[in-house]
């Protein structure tokens, strides 16, 4: 700041000798007219050897020559040079910067005097750098001259806490560097605006055509995505859960299901981890905050790859298959956002590279008219609802998702195509499942429109219309459970951030063998804790033979495929939206084993926690909202889910959901939340129930069904 105004006073002095000289000084000084040529020579000028320059108009006048600087010399330069400066006078145009000035008027500097210039230069340079490092070393420090003899070196002073602060926020934005943010705005230049205005309406409509069939193909693949998922879902819980049952069946002890139970869970969750660790780490958690943040404007490099895509959507099918606390719902946002920036683009870059270089892009004639930035957004915010629908079998719901928290802009044009995406990509699921269970000739008569989303019963059976209901005296007690639901999640979050901030320390990204470590010890502290469960279960009578009948109706074996990814706790793998059906052996409408597993109880009984806690978690979130809709309303009272197994597996979910949110494998938490929430509003409504019947109240009470 000092050599600044330093500078900008010699350049005033100038100004006022300026205007001192004669015209003809001033025709021989045209350059002089810039002030920034002005300012510029002036500041050239004040090597320590220059020689005065004068007014053309008093040729006999001298200037007195600068006397030179040595190394003692503890004189400020800059004082040095305003000295000289004051008792100068122009005698000669000002050289450009850059040259070197003259001894004399038009003779040239000798070799000496040079070398003597070069010197001072350098030791100029020296003592500047000098002052500067002792000025940032301590900002309390003097920025004048200081004696050549001082007292003994104090030691230095810390570090300002503004200079602590600068440090922070540079090594914030290095971090930054790893992201780039997206051009959303529309392309306004002369060259578009030409070719928009010559464009014609076979051109436009063709455009627009593809656009609505780009939105259909992307549902249509991720219904058969979804199908691939809940195929690799059920085969790997036949495989786990499956082996279980038989050998508590069979009477076998404690350690041998165990070692079954644990050692498969870990061979899974290792996968799992290793699919992230080690091939894609953008591929960990559910991948919604991540689309969210592109969807609003910023792009995380290796988000929407295909390789991001297979690690993500094989990842979940091994999480869930290891037993973690975790859903498909999640992971399946990420993935439809994958799918629907690829088919959008009708390119891809992954592909490009793996082939050296060679273009992988579709011409305009086949649909690749959408490569902006701005459509790229649109088309990713459209698979994010094709994901969400399949995962949940809701074509509404998965595009009322990305419309509400996914995207912060909104287009009439998008939420049409959005739905016809979620539409085709539920009815691609549904066709494909029933061409797996019964084969082309069956599917074409199958009744399409049944089944709800993690139901349990067909719709004919399960009477919602009539069972569905409340009291005006309910709406209190539902808000009260709202309130325990926020005051949960609010614990929830913060006891999620103290593990979350714990990781980042101690099992951190970059640790590859630590983190996938970490998810197959997860892995195995949570099949130990459900497996403990289930065998130290208190044993309960199964219900009556009649209300059996009830309780184990299914109109359709194959009616639990499309629930989100678990098996029956019995004999079968039943659900109704992600990846249950399949191999096991079709239950009778009067099987007990269905729904109330025997494990290892005496005959005539059934385990009551590994009803909940041996079984996957979707399918233990449908027995705890549906079990008992097929009872008549007189026999409403005759079944209850026991209480205790309901409030150890909401804490149990709880617990490990918070610890298994955040670890380095695939994985979604809205299925874990439903079943918490599910088995709170259980809970609620049995309690209800229970002090109805306790003061002689006979209304009927609708205790299932309840979600927080």
């Amino acid at each position: 700041m000092d050599r600044w105004l330093q500078r900008t006073n010699e350049c005033h002095r100038a100004k006022a000798r300026l205007r001192n000289c004669s015209l003809s000084a001033l025709n021989s000084l045209p350059l002089l007219v810039n002030e920034r040529v002005l300012s510029r020579d002036l500041i050239a000028a004040e090597k320590p050897s220059n020689k005065a320059l004068k007014c053309s108009h008093h040729p006999k006048t001298k200037t007195p020559s600068k006397p030179p600087l040595s190394e003692n010399n503890s004189d400020n330069l800059d004082a040095a040079d305003d000295d000289a400066a004051d008792g100068r006078e122009f005698a000669a145009p000002l050289r450009p910067q850059g040259t070197i000035p003259s001894t004399t008027a038009g003779a040239p500097a000798s070799a000496e005097v040079r070398r003597s210039w070069k010197k001072e230069r350098r030791k100029r340079g020296e003592r500047e750098r000098e002052r500067r490092k002792q000025s940032s070393s301590s900002p309390l420090l003097s920025t004048s001259s200081t004696s050549s003899t001082s007292a003994s070196p104090s030691p230095p002073p810390p570090p300002h806490p503004l200079h602590q602060e600068s440090r922070e926020t540079l090594a914030r934005l290095k971090r930054m560097a790893g992201f780039e943010s997206q051009d959303f705005d529309p392309l306004d230049n002369d060259v578009e605006r030409e070719f928009r205005a010559h464009r014609t309406e076979t051109e436009y409509s063709s455009e627009e055509a593809w656009r609505w069939a780009l939105a259909c193909l992307i549902g249509v693949a991720m219904g058969c995505f979804a199908f691939v998922v809940d195929w690799g879902i059920d085969k790997l819980n036949d495989a786990r859960y499956l082996r279980v049952l038989r050998a508590a069946a069979g009477g076998a002890g404690f350690w041998k299901p165990y070692f079954v139970f644990v050692s498969m869970a870990a061979a899974f969750a290792t996968v799992a981890g290793a699919l992230v660790s080690f091939v894609e780490p953008l591929a960990a958690g559910s991948g919604i905050a991540e689309v969210k943040t592109y969807l609003n404007g910023v792009h995380i490099r290796g988000l929407l790859t295909v390789r991001t895509l297979a690690a993500k959507l094989a990842g979940v099918v091994f999480s869930i298959g290891a037993g973690l606390v975790a859903g498909k719902e999640g992971p399946f946002v990420h993935g439809g956002g994958i799918v629907g920036g690829g088919i959008g683009s009708m390119g891809s870059q992954t592909f490009t590279r793996w082939l050296g270089g060679r273009r992988v892009a579709a011409p305009r004639r086949f649909g690749g008219y959408f490569r902006s930035d701005a459509d790229h957004r649109d088309f990713v915010a459209v698979g994010t609802a094709a994901g969400v629908a399949t995962a949940f079998a809701a074509p509404i719901g998965g595009l009322l998702f990305t419309i509400e928290e996914g995207a912060s802009f909104y287009s009439t044009s998008i939420f049409w195509r959005g739905f016809l995406a979620t539409g085709s990509g539920v009815l691609t699921l549904h066709a494909l499942v029933e061409l797996h269970d019964h084969g082309a000739a069956r599917a074409a008569a199958a009744h399409f429109g049944r089944y709800r989303d993690f139901g349990l019963y067909a719709d004919s059976l399960a009477f919602y219309g009539s069972r569905m209901f409340y009291y005006f005296w309910d709406v209190p007690i539902f808000c009260l459970m709202g309130v325990a639901g926020g005051v949960g999640g609010a614990a929830f979050v913060a006891a999620n951030v103290r593990v979350t901030a714990w990781r980042a320390k101690a099992v951190p990204p970059a640790a590859r063998w630590r983190r996938m470590g970490e998810v197959v010890a997860v892995a195995v502290a949570t099949a130990t804790l459900f497996y403990l469960a289930a065998y130290s279960s208190p044993c309960l009578n199964l219900p009556a033979p009649d209300d059996l009948r009830f309780l184990e109706a299914s109109e359709d074996a194959d009616d639990a495929f499309y629930a989100g990814g678990g098996a029956e706790s019995g004999v079968r793998s039943g659900g109704n939206g992600g990846g249950n059906g399949g191999s096991f052996p079709a239950p009778n409408s009067n099987a007990p084993t269905t729904h109330f597993p025997r494990l290892w109880c005496p005959a005539g009984q059934y385990s009551s926690a590994g009803q909940l806690a041996l079984t996957p978690l979707s399918q233990a979130l449908r027995l705890i909202v549906h079990l008992g809709e097929p009872l008549p309303e007189a026999r409403q009272d005759a079944f209850s889910l026991h209480a205790p197994s309901l409030v150890f597996f909401g804490l149990a979910c709880l617990s490990c959901m918070c610890v298994t949110n955040g670890v380095g494998a695939s994985t979604g938490m809205f299925v874990p939340a439903l079943a918490v929430g599910a088995a709170g509003g259980r809970l609620t409504g049995q309690a209800v129930r229970w002090v109805l019947r306790a003061f002689g109240i006979r209304l009927p009470v609708v205790s299932f069904g309840k979600k927080n």
